[in-house]
């Protein structure tokens, strides 16, 4: 029986730690996930911070002296953008693991058990302390190779691996997508029983290198989790079965992986998908696999009932899509943009969130329950000089460059209404959302500028028409600038969860917005609900000819022509031929003259999405989506157009407005008449239960940061914590305690 094997036969949880280790409670708060912080531990001269899992009421310990860098580097990187839970990756519930080579020839057998446990409950501690990845040219076998190294993006996908979440992984060249993909799925490989994974690839002969990746990969861990050897009746050790070039079982647990090739004519690839039944399905090179998307709607059925099993029983289940860009014009690009329209895009403030709370997130804005994971090199920590030799690997051709390391989807064709060059040019200017706003707790708005609540923003709005797969969309537009500061989009069909989106955006982040909805079909809906709302004052109309439909075409209940419609009052626009046409006027002016201000993803998007038909028309390509830009036009030609802006507070020309600054309560206090000023004069030294709760909730976040900058990194020479004292008053019960954060710059030297 292998030591895998054995540990699963174990029951309960590890044994008690038997340490002589002094434990101190100086401070307790339950974190974003949920988690109880609970206090400090000293574990072989070493502090560590101490916590109560939610879920499980199990304690960990978080190993912030490992020796794998990357995954304290990625950690400050998530400290840095301001996420709560930024050092779940150093999770470890066994503490008597700490300072335990698991390649250490001389293990015990309980040790090796306990290396295990955790590895099976924890893929954490797998990646960070014994997962290793290998190194062209290097040795194969046990701790060969170089540790697993981990960055936002990787550590992304992971996340949503162990949680079963379907993604969609999009990373520069060079950065190990697939290697860390086949490192997750080696660990479940490893540590599962009873489940089916399958390899496809663009062709056989890459799924069969993928898998053979994956078993080199095994055969860097420690010899007692490869599952290579099994000893038969007689007590003699031999060469497990099941492993050939298309295949590989574990005598163990009963895993199973297979490869998978797709068809080069539709019905093949009907075929291939419907016999794809795995709870685990791995497909790489997604945008040069052909009629893909056809693999993978034929798989959709056949994978829901496996997952839904998986689930029951307990087992691993997850769709994983890995890619680099490729041509939009290609037809496993064209075709699966739909696929990827309907993704949720990812968020690292999902880590802030409860497991149960992230998944209704994903499920509310992706219509099939993927996110979409891309990162930049340079948010993945590489440099110009990086860029530069990884250009050189790929001769410095510019399609290349701009597919494998910009992440840009490009055409091979002339069929887009733009030049290739200005298109580039507005790529170029694509920024990252500086804040991403979750309104009603579940829709992520991106803001890419300080919103400033004085200003009278222009919102558009595309109103999903009902349609699968059709989206409603946002964009928040400053009139002063007549660049987008932050955009949404959602599959919301509901125009109750609309109204009550919209509702909500304007209240709590732009109180002046001048919202401009799209009034066909379900916009009208929309529009005579927002009618009854709080933001009502806020619903932009007008009765210009830009406006109103003529009088020709709009007709009173019995059918005859309203000849008055010039004095009528339009909500909204309505985008028929004559208006969409004066809209696409307005983009062709923007991209010609404004390259720099398109900014937003989503618009960006949308805008290199778009193509002109043989009747010269310009719309989304088949499959793609226009969401985006078209609320973004609407937008502009409210703003250009619009002759009932200043009743909204916007007079063309005029300087943007400074933000407001709230009131203090002495100042409210001063605009008192005398007499009352006299009557709550004493009251103005007493502290107001708002002030009371600002300060209880700095002094916990000072506390908690104060307690993640003596465990996050080891500067002693002795291998001991950071010596940070905590004292308490005697007299107010409080803490107090000074520290210098410029331990941050540690990690980047």
């Amino acid at each position: 029986m292998s030591a895998v094997a054995k540990a699963e036969n174990m029951t309960g949880a590890p044994a008690p730690v038997n340490m002589s280790a002094k434990e101190k409670r100086f401070y307790s708060n339950i974190l974003s996930n949920g988690d109880l912080y609970v206090g400090t531990v000293i574990i072989n001269g070493k502090k560590y911070e101490k916590f109560i899992e939610k879920q499980t009421r199990s304690s960990y310990i978080l190993d912030v002296h490992t020796s794998n860098i990357s995954f304290l580097r990625t950690s400050k990187d998530l400290y840095s953008l301001g996420i709560k839970n930024y050092r779940f990756m150093l999770k470890l519930y066994d503490t008597n693991l700490i300072d335990v080579n698991p390649y250490d020839p001389s293990i015990s057998a309980q040790t090796i058990q306990r290396i295990v446990i955790e590895s099976k409950r924890n893929i954490w501690y797998f990646m960070r302390d014994i997962a290793r990845i290998p190194v062209e040219g290097g040795a194969i076998g046990p701790g060969a190779g170089m540790p697993y190294q981990l960055n936002r993006g990787n550590l992304a996908a992971t996340w949503c691996f162990v949680n079963n979440i379907d993604h969609y992984l999009v990373l520069p060249r060079q950065i190990g997508k697939t290697k860390s993909t086949l490192e997750n799925i080696l660990w479940a490989f490893i540590f599962s029983s009873n489940t089916k994974m399958m390899f496809l690839c663009k062709d056989a002969g890459g799924s069969k290198a993928n898998l053979k990746s994956l078993k080199d990969q095994r055969e860097l861990l420690p010899f007692y989790m490869q599952s290579k050897v099994v000893i038969n009746e007689a007590g003699e050790k031999k060469s497990a079965k099941g492993d050939g070039q298309t295949y590989l079982e574990n005598p163990y647990n009963h895993n199973h992986i297979m490869t998978a090739t797709g068809g080069t004519t539709i019905d093949a690839a009907d075929r291939c998908g419907r016999g794809l039944t795995q709870a685990i399905q791995f497909y790489d090179e997604v945008e040069f696999t052909k009629h893909i998307s056809t693999i993978i709607d034929a798989a959709g059925p056949a994978f829901n009932t496996a997952s839904r099993n998986a689930r029951e029983n307990g087992a691993p289940y997850c769709r994983v899509f890995t890619t680099t860009p490729g041509n939009l014009d290609s037809e496993p690009v064209a075709t699966t943009e739909h696929f990827r329209a309907q993704t949720m895009r990812f968020s690292e403030s999902l880590y802030d969130m409860e497991i149960t709370k992230a998944k209704e997130v994903i499920s509310t804005n992706s219509a099939i329950d993927v996110v979409y994971i891309e990162f930049s090199y340079i948010q993945l920590g590489k440099d110009e000089k990086w860029f530069v030799n990884t250009a050189k690997k790929v001769s410095n051709d510019k399609i290349k460059i701009r597919r494998e390391i910009l992440l840009k989807r490009i055409r091979g064709s002339n069929t887009s209404p733009f030049e290739a060059e200005d298109l580039e040019e507005i790529c170029a200017s694509q920024k990252e959302p500086i804040e991403e706003y979750y309104v009603n707790e579940i829709y992520p708005v991106y803001i890419y500028e300080k919103l400033n609540k004085s200003i009278p923003y222009i919102v558009g709005v595309d109103v999903a028409s009902g349609k699968v797969g059709d989206y409603c969309a946002v964009t928040i537009i400053d009139p002063y600038t007549v660049r987008p500061v932050a955009d949404f989009r959602s599959n919301i069909q509901n125009t109750v969860k609309l109204k009550s989106f919209l509702v909500s955006l304007v209240t709590q982040l732009i109180p002046r917005a001048i919202v401009t909805i799209e009034n066909n079909s379900m916009g009208t809906a929309v529009i005579d609900m927002l009618k009854l709302s709080s933001i009502a004052q806020n619903l932009y109309f007008d009765n210009n000819k830009y406006f109103v439909p003529d009088a020709t075409t709009k007709m009173d209940a019995k059918g005859f022509a309203m000849l008055e419609a010039k004095n009528a009052r339009c909500y909204g626009i309505n985008t028929n031929s004559k208006t969409r046409a004066m809209m696409i006027n307005i983009l062709f002016d923007r991209v010609q003259n404004y390259k720099s201000d398109f900014v937003t993803k989503f618009v960006i998007s949308d805008l290199t999405a778009l193509v002109r038909t043989p009747l010269g028309r310009v719309e989304a390509a088949k499959g793609a989506h226009d969401d985006s830009i078209m609320s973004y036009l609407i937008g502009l030609y409210t703003l250009f157009n619009g002759s009932n802006l200043s009743r909204y507070g916007f007079v063309r020309g005029q300087q943007a407005p400074e933000p407001d600054k709230p009131k203090s309560r002495q100042e409210y206090f001063n605009e008192l008449p005398e007499d009352v000023q006299a009557f709550f004069k004493s009251a103005m030294d007493m502290q107001t239960g708002e002030e009371y709760d600002a300060e209880a909730r700095e002094l916990s976040d000072r506390l908690r940061n104060i307690s993640a900058a003596r465990h996050l990194i080891n500067d002693g020479q002795d291998g001991s914590g950071r010596n940070i004292n905590l004292e308490t008053d005697v007299d107010t019960g409080m803490m107090h305690e000074t520290v210098d954060m410029s331990w941050l710059d540690d990690l980047n030297s």
